[in-house]
C-alpha cells in the first residue's frame, strides 16, 4: 500500500516541480507587476521630465549642494 516504485517517485517529483516553478512564476509576477504600479503613466508624445538637478560646489565645504536649495555650512 504504502511501497514506494519508480512511477511513484517520478509522480511526486513531476508534481514538485510544477508546484516549485508556478511559485517562482507567481512572485515574478506579481514584483514586476508592483515595480509597473509605481511608474506614473506617460501622455502620448509627451517626453518624461528631467529628474536631474544641477549641482554647485559650496566654496566654504566643497560639499555639492543644490544650486535651486539654500546651503548652511555648520
Amino acid at each position: 500500500m504504502f511501497g514506494f516504485s519508480l512511477q511513484k517517485l517520478i509522480a511526486l517529483a513531476v508534481i514538485v516541480a510544477v508546484v516549485w516553478y508556478g511559485f517562482r512564476w507567481l512572485s515574478r509576477y506579481q514584483r514586476l507587476r508592483q515595480a509597473g504600479a509605481g511608474r506614473p503613466a506617460r501622455a502620448a508624445g509627451k517626453a518624461a521630465p528631467d529628474a536631474a538637478e544641477e549641482l554647485e560646489r559650496c566654496p566654504k565645504c566643497g560639499a555639492f549642494v543644490s544650486a535651486a536649495a539654500p546651503h548652511d555650512c555648520a
